[in-house]
């Protein structure tokens, strides 16, 4: 039976790109290879703009760089 890109990506829950990308990896690398690298742990959360500020702005303040940091300061990083 033969799926279409879009059955697909309805069947296993992501995009058509991510369908493009296994395929691509399975054509140069093989089936093992391919499966080892969907298998990885998946990361950890990635903190938004708003968490990056904040942790940028709490590190500075404990190394004793600076007492305190503006919001836009930060938005320029």
């Amino acid at each position: 039976m033969k799926l279409t890109d879009a059955e697909k990506t309805a069947l296993v829950g992501c995009t058509t790109a991510c369908v493009a990308v296994v395929r691509e990896h399975f054509v140069q690398r093989g089936l093992q290879k391919t499966m080892d690298g969907l298998l990885r742990k998946p990361r950890g959360r990635v903190p938004d703009g708003d968490q990056e500020a904040r942790i940028v702005e709490l590190r500075l303040g404990e190394l004793g760089i600076v007492e305190s940091v503006g919001r836009q300061t930060l938005y320029k990083l």
